[in-house]
């Protein structure tokens, strides 16, 4: 990108996807003309990828509801450090920050951090590598993960929790937001677990809350994933 501002993205003829539809088709490994495209053995998105929305109008009213979710749930709570794993463009990061005495939103993706940095010059992001955390252990007694891990692929999620886990302090907050609807259904980018899975995963704390963000579900072209929150045992 070299700094300039992200090219937005016109819809595509119908015939322009069947032309990608087929090409991929013959080019398995292909991700032209889709929202996503693998990093190394990692996923990220494009810029009309990272929030699933049929249009703008809903993209909007998506956001809305999960920050007034966000801010429902962890209402009456402060935190002293507070860590955005897989922050994309930062929509949430505002949100998040005001939340906590510092702030850090981190990502795969440099483009998507460029944009983030540049809306919100006052906010910290960091670019890593998917596999290592740039933290001391037991830093943030908030981390936040919103539709993320349920794109790490399968070979590598047990690191990324793993990490995950090693920067928590383990008398913090985690705060998830992944689907879990499809759980064990596959997808070429999209990895859907069970909330059993993530409460394994986060065994050293309890499952305090966990729903879905039903007010999406009345929203054209979209279904709620399931918000987990997670406290000190």
């Amino acid at each position: 990108m070299n700094g300039e501002a992200p090219r937005i993205d016109r819809p595509r003829s119908a015939v322009t996807r069947a032309i990608l539809r087929a090409f991929r088709e013959v080019r398995r490994s292909s991700t032209a003309g889709l929202h996503w495209r693998r990093q190394g053995e990692f996923i990220t998105f494009r810029w009309h990828g990272f929030v699933r929305a049929p249009d703008v109008p809903m993209l909007f009213a998506r956001h809305d509801r999960e920050v007034a979710l966000i801010r429902r749930v962890l209402a009456g709570r402060s935190f002293s450090r507070c860590l955005e794993f897989g922050c994309g463009f930062g929509r949430l990061s505002p949100t998040l920050a005001g939340l906590a005495e510092s702030h850090v939103g981190v990502d795969i993706n440099a483009d998507a951090l460029r944009a983030a940095q540049s809306a919100y010059p006052e906010l910290s992001f960091a670019l890593v590598d998917g596999e290592r955390l740039p933290f001391d252990e037991r830093s943030f007694d908030l981390v936040v993960c919103w539709t993320v891990l349920q794109h790490v692929p399968p070979a590598r999620v047990a690191n990324v929790l793993a990490e995950i886990r090693r920067v928590a302090s383990r008398d913090g907050l985690l705060l998830l937001c992944e689907s879990t609807r499809y759980a064990g259904q596959p997808s070429r980018h999209c990895w859907e677990r069970s909330v059993g899975f993530y409460e394994d995963a986060f065994d050293e704390w309890r499952l305090a809350d966990c729903e879905t963000i039903a007010a999406l579900e009345s929203l054209p072209g979209m279904t709620a994933p399931t918000v987990m929150l997670f406290e000190p045992r």
